[in-house]
């Protein structure tokens, strides 16, 4: 199994990536320094899902799919610690 961390500065006026897609799906641990919203590359704070700060979030990214995050307090820092089947 493969370990992958990275921090991602996302702020109010456009969703920004915060993990690029994998071919085989991942299994992504996401939190963040403020709340966030996260998503698809469309989403907004109207139809995202909320993790609040330092919450923790578990989740299955399927093969291929990207997640996005939008902050509505100014730059937030969303941390992503990724565990891949490799």
């Amino acid at each position: 199994m493969a370990i992958h961390s990275q921090k991602t500065q996302v702020g109010e006026s456009a969703p920004g990536l915060v993990y690029d897609p994998d071919p085989d799906g991942v299994r992504l641990h996401v939190s963040a320094d403020k709340a966030v919203y996260l998503g698809n590359g469309n989403m907004t704070a109207a139809n995202g899902y909320l993790l609040t700060e330092n919450t923790k979030l578990d989740l299955f990214l399927a093969p291929n799919e990207e997640l996005y995050a939008l902050s509505t307090e100014g730059r937030a820092t969303v941390y992503v610690l990724a565990t891949m089947n490799q």
